[in-house]
């Protein structure tokens, strides 16, 4: 199994891959093995435990996210009505 994508860093593109293997298994785009290092320094300090928090979705959060809609009782859809300061967006229907 191999998933990938590409991460921009300033303005440029390096395309990474991760195979399942115990050693070596960040690849660059020639299919190279890449040290971590390669890509920590332009994390920011951003763990993987924080990442997962912030981006992922597994069975889980989906369940427990539209549980929390359903809860809400129409709450939800009033809130989406509502400007978004952070973003500076208004969502729509």
């Amino acid at each position: 199994m191999r998933i990938g994508g590409v991460l921009e860093f300033g303005r440029e593109g390096h395309t990474f891959s991760r195979t399942k293997q115990r050693n070596n298994s960040l690849l660059n785009a020639m299919g190279q093995p890449v040290s971590e290092v390669a890509i920590l320094a332009h994390l920011a300090g951003l763990s993987r435990e924080a990442y997962g928090t912030m981006f992922s979705l597994d069975d889980e959060t989906l369940e427990a996210g539209g549980k929390s809609i359903l809860e809400s009782r129409g709450a939800w859809a009033s809130s989406c009505s509502r400007p978004a300061p952070v973003l500076g967006m208004r969502v729509t229907h």
